[in-house]
């Protein structure tokens, strides 16, 4: 058993893939793949040691999950994205939020890939709750921030369509839409 763990879909594998969480007051760092047709579980050695709780998985592209945010085995807040190859367990770090973009940084949040972004919405961080959303574009290796309140006050959490984001208030009955350009793309150079 375990709780404050992550988890996501890995659709072409039939299966979900879970990660870390805390057992009896530990810090677990195991790496499970569960088919969801048959039931098997499967573990993926990880050639790092990543123990972490209250973090997220999320899947862009194939056979790879990307690991965000959380908190470690001694209680710090981690502010690393990690990519992970599901066949295989090879875990590198690819980036450090705080050198770029110090309120990406957080725990029990949410995340998802949103046009091959990572986005990784509200959350806490030092016992405060975030009220934004942090982009990693993988293509500039840089994080990016969209500050809620810009577009709604007392916005809550995010969640996204096909045309962009749905930003939601705290008792999820307003919500503000932001749409983006007619190549359907997030943020765009100038």
């Amino acid at each position: 058993p375990r709780a404050f763990h992550a988890v996501c879909a890995i659709p072409e594998k039939s299966a979900i893939l879970i990660h870390g969480g805390i057992n009896n007051g530990e810090v677990l760092s195991d790496c499970i793949l569960l088919d969801i047709n048959t039931g098997a579980v499967t573990p993926i050695q990880l050639s790092q040691k990543l123990a972490f709780s209250h973090h997220t998985i999320t899947a862009i592209g194939e056979n790879k999950v990307y690991l965000f945010g959380g908190i470690d085995e001694n209680g710090h807040l981690n502010s690393k994205l990690y990519s992970i190859r599901i066949d295989g367990g090879a875990v590198e770090e690819v980036s450090n939020s705080s050198d770029t973009l110090p309120t990406a940084a957080r725990c029990s949040h949410h995340a998802f890939s949103f046009f091959n972004f990572l986005c990784v919405a509200s959350g806490f961080q030092s016992g405060d709750k975030l009220h934004n959303c942090a982009l990693y574009d993988f293509s500039h290796n840089v994080w990016l921030e969209i500050p809620f309140c810009d577009y709604m006050k007392n916005a809550w959490f995010i969640h996204s369509n096909p045309k962009g984001f749905c930003i939601f208030d705290s008792n999820a009955k307003a919500y503000q839409e932001i749409y983006f350009n007619q190549n359907m793309q997030p943020l765009v150079d100038i």
